[in-house]
């Protein structure tokens, strides 16, 4: 599947806060504003909305491997923003998912708080079709190991084919070939957390 591009917009993002209103800490999925320029591959966000003194996390991200390939993933900014040290082990990067973990070191400073990106998944889109972004295996540890309840917030991709002309409008501008579209209608479950071993201690 040549010439595809990638459209996605902020229904998740607007979704998240509206739940994490009623869930305190929530888990979600976000897509970037809009398409690669070269159509490749598309960059999603695990973030976190409304936690409090966060030193720790695990996730594992599952696709459908005939629609999204995952290619990597990296931690985001917001575990050591308050300025504690990160430590993440090597991710596992299958043919259809991806598991991060991610510990903070030391008893100071504090966890951080607030809102922010867990973590970056880069995916490559391989076929027409729909893909779940499906979160599991999650949890949230403060710096001493206890555990911050959280729910999760899953999010969904289709892949549609179009001809070669610039036909697929998208925020920003229009892009050739195919579509990856964040659907917005229906694409949220809320899902409790699964059971995981825990991150290794600091």
């Amino acid at each position: 599947w040549c010439c595809v591009a990638v459209l996605a917009v902020g229904a998740i993002t607007l979704s998240s806060a509206a739940f994490a209103q009623s869930y305190t800490t929530v888990v979600t999925i976000t897509a970037p504003a809009k398409a690669p320029p070269d159509g490749g591959e598309l960059q999603i966000q695990v973030g976190v909305s409304n936690v409090k003194n966060i030193g720790g996390f695990q996730f594992v991200l599952t696709v459908d491997s005939k629609v999204l390939s995952p290619v990597a993933v990296t931690k985001g900014e917001f575990l050591g923003s308050s300025g504690r040290e990160v430590f993440c082990p090597e991710p596992t990067v299958d043919s259809d998912s991806v598991r991060l973990e991610c510990v903070t070191l030391r008893d100071q400073p504090a966890g951080a708080d607030g809102s922010g990106t867990l973590a970056i998944v880069t995916l490559k889109p391989e076929a027409a079709g729909a893909s779940d972004l499906a979160l599991s295996h999650v949890r949230l540890l403060e710096p001493d190991g206890t555990e911050i309840p959280a729910k999760t917030v899953d999010g969904k991709l289709t892949v549609t084919t179009g001809g070669s002309s610039k036909k697929w409008l998208f925020i920003g501008g229009a892009a050739a070939g195919a579509v990856l579209v964040v659907a917005a209608g229906g694409a949220f479950a809320i899902r409790r957390r699964g059971n995981a071993p825990a991150p290794p201690e600091a």
